[in-house]
């Protein structure tokens, strides 16, 4: 039996299609841009193109090992927060960085139509940030046997998702002009 622990699963790594609406990681990064800021906690960014997921799942599922695993399906590198909204600021999405606390301030006068209007009660607490070392030697290496990789391209998901979540109205042009000033 393989136990499937799985990370931030986000859009398909070609199209970008994703449950971006029901989501929690986008809806945190629409309100940040719909704020023109961020809460700068030194928090890293993990994202898993699902269609990779799949591939790793269908893998494991068809190639079945005698007693219990773990397998962490997680993409094994990571983005500085920093980093990633850098990138978002260079596509036309500003969102700056802020002190935690300040930036929690910006939540008490969020409306309905916010990212993270029913995720608020999430944000209201401490915001220090410290990652959890994730062990995936054994499972990086059993996915190679099957010429999968869960290590994925920053810079080009960042466009792909990005122009996608654009696309679909997400991410607005209008809201992107409001952050900038």
């Amino acid at each position: 039996m393989t136990i499937a622990r799985i990370g931030n699963v986000t859009g398909h790594s070609k199209s970008g299609y994703s449950n971006y609406r029901n989501d929690h990681f986008w809806l945190f990064n629409q309100s940040c841009v719909q704020f023109g800021a961020y809460p700068d906690n030194g928090q890293t960014i993990e994202m898993t193109p699902v269609d990779v997921l799949a591939r790793a799942l269908g893998a494991l599922a068809l190639h079945p090992r005698a007693g219990l695993h773990v397998a962490n399906l997680q993409n094994p590198a990571r983005i500085g927060q920093r980093e990633w909204f850098d990138a978002l600021s260079k596509l036309g999405l500003v969102a700056k960085a802020e002190a935690p606390g300040e930036w929690q301030l910006r939540l008490a006068g969020q409306d309905a139509s916010s990212g993270l209007a029913l995720l608020r009660e999430f944000y209201t607490g401490d915001l220090s940030w410290h990652d959890t070392p994730v062990e995936q030697a054994g499972t990086i290496a059993l996915l190679a046997q099957f010429d999968i990789d869960l290590t994925a391209d920053y810079a080009r998901l960042i466009d792909v998702y990005t122009c996608y979540l654009l696309g679909e109205r997400f991410f607005t042009v209008k809201e992107a002009a409001l952050a900038a000033t």
